[in-house]
């Protein structure tokens, strides 16, 4: 999906990135042409991961066993997190395609019926916040 590295060219882009494609992301206009956008893996695996809630749906029930010592999650959490920047700030950079990975977590980590949240090994963000984020990336760019 990305045929240059991001972070290389992270600093050209901007939030009218989709509109314009340029080429500073992929040369002689080439994802244009062949359809490429960029997008992320694992797009919510932020530091708003919370090591002190418990290890997420997503894991092994081994996992999750282990996982009950805060220590473990806490360690967890520094190889889960597999983006710098947050959900916003991926779309700014001109990020399009987003990999979010949403889980309805147990009665103990909710705070609603309706709270869903993003996972990865641990629990994010509730996903009516990147949700927000998301509608609020739109209305500012609405060429996207």
């Amino acid at each position: 999906m990305i045929c240059c590295s991001f972070t290389d060219r992270i600093s050209n882009t901007s939030n009218s990135w989709g509109a314009e494609f340029p080429e500073i992301i992929c040369p002689e206009n080439y994802g244009k042409k062949h359809g490429y956008r960029l997008g992320s893996h694992d797009s919510g695996a932020t530091e708003t991961l919370n090591p002190k809630l418990p290890v997420a749906n997503d894991e092994s029930a081994s996992i999750r066993r282990i996982g009950k010592a805060p220590c473990v999650r806490r360690g967890i959490k520094r190889w889960a997190v597999t983006q710098s920047y947050s959900i916003r700030e991926q779309l700014d950079n001109g990020v399009r395609y987003l990999d979010l990975r949403v889980s309805y977590p147990p009665k103990k980590v909710r705070e609603s019926n309706s709270d869903f949240r993003l996972i990865h090994a641990l629990y994010g963000p509730k996903l009516q916040d990147v949700l927000e984020e998301i509608v609020d990336f739109l209305k500012t760019n609405t060429k996207e």
